[in-house]
């Protein structure tokens, strides 16, 4: 187990050093990568409430929030969202598709997609900011980031549970291939169960049904995408899990609209 997690902490963040792993402990990495955006989501949640508690400002303790799960990851998810971004962009299909998934350069779509991600958390972050400070708990922010920090990386496992992953002949190495070749698929149900039970406790069951819908709807593009391509692959991964981190944001602010 430890080693697992060690592998699943060195993969996904900057927080433990990478080491050489076999293929069966980096298979059962990822049934922690839940466990790693909650620690992520908890660290960066701690830097956006002290730059608030010094600053008094919602949106650049929002930035800060960002900035600090960027450090971490090491942009891991936003170069996969890019990547996406200019492969559909692109118009091709297959051969050529992957080939602008594979290409080290950002285009335009790559670019404006993630201006429009950071825009859009940056917002909904903030406002979350500005509803706690208005019920005078400020510090709930740490219990919704937690949720989302799970959820957004439930997210890495949702495509395994839903499609195949796509091994093209030419490609030597798919890292996609190795994490998921033997995935099991309860252990996504066990997060999602504990997520169930675990928001229903800290807020109530509207807040779980929310974010599903959402995360599963902003899912389907890229679902597809993957069956039209037969298959996905880690660029694939990293998008949906920010997709699904944008669901839990604005799931939350709605939550309290409602």
């Amino acid at each position: 187990m430890k080693q697992n997690l060690h592998a699943a902490f060195s993969f996904l963040t900057i927080l433990c050093k990478g080491k050489d792993y076999t293929d069966s402990t980096m298979q059962k990495s990822v049934y922690y990568y839940p466990l790693v955006g909650a620690v992520i989501f908890f660290l960066s949640a701690c830097v956006s409430l002290v730059s608030f508690k010094i600053l008094d400002n919602y949106f650049f303790s929002a930035l800060l929030f960002l900035l600090t799960d960027c450090l971490l990851t090491r942009g891991l998810h936003h170069d996969g969202l890019a990547d996406i971004a200019d492969a559909m962009g692109s118009g091709k299909t297959k051969e050529e598709f992957r080939a602008v998934l594979k290409d080290s350069r950002i285009g335009s779509f790559g670019v404006l997609a993630l201006i429009f991600y950071f825009l859009f958390a940056a917002a909904l972050l903030s406002q979350l900011l500005e509803i706690n400070a208005k019920i005078n708990n400020s510090y709930i922010f740490l219990i919704q980031m937690l949720f989302v920090g799970l959820w957004s990386r439930l997210g890495l496992l949702t495509l395994p549970l839903i499609s195949e992953v796509y091994e093209p002949a030419a490609q030597k190495f798919s890292l996609a291939k190795i994490l998921f070749a033997h995935f099991k698929k309860e252990y996504f149900f066990f997060w999602f169960a504990f997520l169930f039970i675990a928001s229903t406790l800290c807020f109530n069951a509207s807040l779980i049904i929310l974010c599903t819908s959402f995360s599963f709807l902003f899912t389907y593009p890229l679902y597809t995408i993957t069956q039209k391509e037969k298959g996905y692959n880690g660029d694939f991964l990293g998008a949906n899990c920010l997709l699904w981190e944008l669901a839990g944001y604005f799931s939350l602010v709605l939550f309290y609209q409602l």
